[in-house]
């Protein structure tokens, strides 16, 4: 097996300081069937953050936590990762991906969630005034090398706001939104769009 511990303290760059930054992990490198394998997963947190770009650092906060998992295996041409979990002071993301066709064009699989408690801190790095609170699911593939990609989803959300009158007033209670997008050569389709609310 594997054993990792790292331990970082006053990281200082010309964009981005942070007081504290600690990573450990585990898991087990070995040869199954005769080909080499590697799996395990990390634990990370980081206190202290501070961007330089004013609108990063209130979408971020100063302290963050989370866990990657990963698996490899020779021969596969393929990578992992069935656990991807980020969480802030009052926003957390996680996510199950599956990336294939390493050597040739990486393809990524895999569905994801994200919960924001307060829009409103992401208002300045989307140059809108957004607010209220959302919750995302995802699903879906994406061509890196080609940027095409096919995904569905739903956004759940309580006082949602864009900065669009006629569309705040639709998102000022309740609201559920499904929708499927996709790009391809021919370039994009939004195949489904359901607002309830």
């Amino acid at each position: 097996g594997w054993t990792a511990d790292l331990h970082l303290t006053g990281l200082e760059r010309a964009d981005f300081t942070a007081r504290e930054a600690v990573l450990t992990g585990s898991g087990t490198i070995g040869r199954p069937e005769g080909r080499a394998m590697a799996e395990g997963s990390f634990d990370f947190t980081a206190t202290g953050l501070a961007p330089q770009d004013a609108a990063l650092a209130k979408a971020v906060g100063d302290a963050i936590t989370g866990t990657l998992q990963f698996r490899w295996q020779d021969g596969q041409d393929a990578l992992a990762l069935p656990m991807l979990r980020v969480e802030g002071t009052d926003y957390s993301a996680r996510a199950a991906i599956a990336l294939a066709g390493l050597s040739t064009g990486i393809t990524v699989t895999g569905d994801a969630t994200l919960r924001a408690d307060d829009l409103v801190r992401y208002a300045d790095l989307a140059g809108r005034p957004l607010a209220g609170q959302a919750f995302l699911t995802i699903s879906g593939e994406t061509a890196l090398l080609a940027g095409t990609f096919d995904a569905t989803g739903r956004v759940q959300g309580e006082g949602m706001k864009i900065g669009l009158p006629e569309v705040d007033n639709l998102l000022s209670g309740s609201a559920k939104i499904d929708f499927a997008l996709r790009r391809d050569e021919t370039g994009t389709t939004l195949r489904q769009l359901d607002l309830r609310a």
